[in-house]
């Protein structure tokens, strides 16, 4: 029985290889090559009744594609296609006869093309003779039939992995060869561009630049220190014509300017002994990526390290004080890069150690502040103030405190330092804590001049950097610890913390930890260790500490970044009334705050919009935002001297139709819905105005106002945004600087619907701006808009009187209604 068994094994494998070989029989496959204005025709005998299929594919060749038509035995076209690069056709066959399949590549002028088909005819014959009948198949007829079909699917795969390699390859030679062509023309080119630039230098001394281009020249010139070229440039030149170059600007620099800045002596002293150019005239210079306005020469070789051109410059009379428009001296720009030997050089012809910029910082602080110890003592010795304070009240302690540079604070501290306040109430021994500068930390904290509960203070707040800044759980709860021992150590003056007045809920009702105990227990709860944090940083710096509210904002953003919206926007908005009421209206702080929430909100409509959970933005929260955003508005708008700063007061105006535009996306009730264009008018009853006069109007129908940061908000112009503006009382016919209307900026951006929502509100439709242009004037020709708006629609009788009175300057003031002067004025 086994033997037999076998054998019908062997019998069944080859009849199965034998009916997958004998089954593909039925059908046509080809890969041919087809050229080009070529056509090729195949032939196929189809009994009626029979199901077939073709399918094609261009393999290789120019944008592969292909004609390809299908026709019976009677030339009836059953299909046809133009320019495929693949398809498959199912059809039953209704006539006998031969049947006809051409592809075409007539259309092609130059390339080839590679094309494979598979044209099947009928269904494969069943692999065993009696396959079909009515008995079930045995467990090894099924199996094998089951093969037969993976196999037959084995090989379908099979080609068409093949074709998309066979594809792929040629795509790959292809682009391969396009590369190699197009290195070997730009070597070519680069080797021509060369060849000519070498002429034209040959060429230099014969033949010198017209009068348009010889300033570039000679600033080129001086820049890259080509002084026999610059020689050359200014021979046959009348002093007049000499002196007046020197004094030019290009790019906002004199040719002495940049010879000093790149170190080019032959050039200074050519310049300054030839040519009379002047000494102290300052321009723009670059430096590390930063533009330096009103720059002296002496200042940019100084901060470039160059002696010899600092010793020529200050040997032909430059000043040696002289500064830039931020009140920088030569002398604090060589102490700045640390150019000790520029500095003593400065000094010893009269530099002023004392000469502070404008935030008030001294040489020897940022001396301090970079780490240049030689410098800083030779400042020091030379009697450079070791107390002197800036604007915000910090001194050179501070700067090292915040560098982390130990071994000048220990140099200043022998020099008389004393342990000063800044202007938000911070010693050096804070500001070291604040950086995380444990070096400095620990030795202040053994300083005679702390006393103990600055100590206490300075561990606190370290093991809160710890916490924020390294992320160092296990480092934060060390300085607590030692602090905490500090507080205990003297058992009749235990420094106890005091109770505060209420928990703070977007701290999440935390209490700060007042014992060993309540310390070892936060180590199982990273968040309570981070809400710790926050707390002692609001206690020891306060809540005017711009670190304070930054904090406040970096942990929510955090909790953002996992999905914990609703934490985030507690700590924002706690962070948000810190800054309100600390900080001066429209700071930069304060902005991107409300900034930070508008992206955070547009970023949950989002996902809100995708079906995600626990994303959901309510209404209440985003009106709050909103309500904090007028009031910041109110708060400027108040200040009488000086007034709002425009660009400030553009991006926050920007900001809150951001927030309108969120608003509109989020369902509300009817109370809701009167709430917030209550609020909307308040806020246009403020009339604030931007930036170049804008008024909130004129931003919602202008697309500038759409990149307000760096993530996407909402787009503008907006048509929802300004409906409701128009709703809640905003004037359409307010002006700009340039006397443009709302209506003029919707034309500059070419929308329609939005012009013509302002012509329904009452804006006059022809007045002019400041260049006479009415709204229709600046339409884009080539756009949809200019057909869309037809001013015949909207020009009254009243306009044309208007009109021909500024046209011919008819006297009318006196002759005519106030009113009616008002209105002829707007179509000057």
């Amino acid at each position: 029985m086994l033997g037999g068994r076998g054998l019908s094994v062997r019998v069944l494998v080859q009849m199965l290889c034998a009916q997958l070989l004998w089954g593909r029989v039925w059908g046509s496959e080809l890969t041919f090559e087809l050229l080009d204005n070529a056509k090729q025709c195949f032939y196929e005998d189809i009994t009626i009744g029979t199901k077939c299929t073709l399918e094609f594919q261009v393999v290789t060749g120019g944008h592969y594609d292909v004609d390809c038509r299908l026709e019976d035995p009677e030339g009836t076209v059953l299909y046809k296609e133009m320019k495929k690069q693949y398809d498959s056709f199912t059809f039953t066959a209704a006539k006998n006869g031969t049947y006809k399949f051409c592809f075409s590549n007539e259309f092609s002028t130059f390339t080839h093309k590679t094309v494979y088909f598979d044209f099947q005819v009928g269904d494969d014959p069943p692999l065993f003779p009696n396959e079909n009948r009515v008995t079930a198949l045995t467990q090894m007829e099924s199996a094998c039939v089951s093969i037969h079909e993976a196999l037959k699917s084995v090989i379908d795969y099979q080609t068409h992995f093949r074709l998309r390699e066979a594809q792929g390859r040629s795509r790959a030679e292809d682009l391969n060869t396009r590369v190699a062509f197009w290195s070997i023309g730009e070597a070519f080119i680069l080797l021509v561009l060369r060849a000519a630039s070498r002429s034209s230098e040959d060429k230099e001394d014969g033949k010198q630049p017209d009068a348009m281009d010889l300033k570039t020249a000679v600033f080129n010139a001086a820049r890259d220190g080509k002084l026999k070229l610059l020689q050359k440039l200014l021979e046959n030149k009348t002093d007049h014509e000499v002196t007046k170059l020197m004094s030019e600007k290009t790019n906002g620099a004199t040719p002495l300017l940049m010879a000093s800045r790149y170190g080019h002596l032959d050039l200074v002293e050519y310049l300054l002994e030839c040519c009379c150019a002047p000494v102290e005239v300052g321009g723009s210079v670059n430096f590390d990526g930063e533009t330096i306005e009103g720059a002296p020469p002496l200042w940019a070789a100084s901060a470039a390290g160059h002696l010899k051109v600092v010793q020529s410059l200050l040997g032909h009379g430059a000043s040696v004080n002289n500064t830039t428009l931020t009140n920088s001296t030569p002398l604090r720009a060589a102490c700045f890069d640390g150019h000790l030997d520029i500095v003593k050089y400065l000094v010893e012809h009269k530099a002023d150690l004392e000469v502070a910029n404008r935030h008030g910082h001294t040489c020897l602080m940022i001396s301090c502040y970079k780490g240049h110890k030689e410098i800083a003592q030779y400042l020091l010795e030379r009697g450079a103030d070791v107390n002197r304070k800036s604007v915000k009240g910090n001194t050179a302690l501070h700067d090292c405190a915040e560098s982390g540079s130990l071994e000048i604070m220990k140099m200043l501290l022998k020099y008389g330092a004393t342990m000063e306040k800044d202007g938000y109430g911070m010693t050096p021994l804070l500001s070291a804590s604040v950086t995380g500068h444990t070096n400095i930390v620990d030795f202040l904290t053994q300083h005679p001049q702390t006393n103990k509960m600055e100590r206490i203070n300075a561990l606190e707040l370290l093991g809160a950097t710890f916490v924020d800044k390294k992320r160092d759980l296990l480092g934060a709860l060390k300085y607590w610890k030692r602090a905490m021992e500090m507080r205990y150590s003297d058992c009749s003056n235990v420094l106890v913390k005091g109770e505060p007045k209420e928990l703070i809920m977007a701290y999440d009702y935390t209490k700060e930890a007042g014992s060993m105990e309540e310390l070892d227990s936060l180590i199982s709860d990273p968040d309570e260790m981070r809400m710790q944090a926050l707390l002692i940083r609001e206690r020891i710096l306060g809540p005017s500490h711009p670190d304070t509210s930054y904090y406040i904002r970096y942990r929510g953003a955090v909790y953002a970044d996992s999905g914990n919206f609703e934490r985030c926007i507690n700590l924002w908005k706690y962070a948000l009334d810190m800054q309100q009421n600390n900080l001066d209206p429209l700071s930069p702080m304060t902005a991107s705050s409300l900034l930070s929430f508008a992206e955070l909100f547009s970023f949950m409509l989002q996902d809100r919009a995708k079906g995600l959970l626990g994303t959901c933005v309510s209404f209440d929260d985003l009106m709050g935002i909103l309500s904090k955003s007028v009031l910041e508005i109110d708060r400027a708008m108040k200040q009488r001297q000086p007034g709002p700063d425009p660009a400030q007061l553009s991006k926050a105006l920007a900001i809150i139709l951001h927030l309108i535009c969120l608003l509109e996306k989020v369902p509300c009730t009817v109370e809701q819905d009167h709430y917030k264009k209550e609020t909307i008018y308040k806020f246009l009853k403020l009339h604030p105005c931007g930036k170049n006069g804008y008024s909130p109007l004129h931003l919602a129908v202008d697309r500038n106002t759409t990149c307000v940061g760096r993530y996407p908000v909402c787009k503008f112009p907006s048509f929802q945004v300004t409906s409701i503006l128009l709703e809640c009382g905003a004037d359409v016919n307010c002006r700009d600087e340039d006397n443009n209307s709302p209506l003029h900026v919707a034309a500059s951006n070419n929308h329609p619907d939005i012009m013509k929502l302002l012509i329904a509100g009452g804006t006059h439709f022809d007045s002019t701006n400041s260049f006479r242009q009415t709204a229709c004037d600046l339409l884009d020709e080539k756009e949809m808009a200019k057909n869309l708006i037809q001013p015949i629609n909207h020009t009254t009788l009243q306009c044309l009187a208007a009109r021909t009175i500024i046209k011919y300057n008819l006297t009318y003031r006196g002759n005519i209604p106030e009113k009616l002067e008002a209105f002829v004025l707007l179509h000057r």
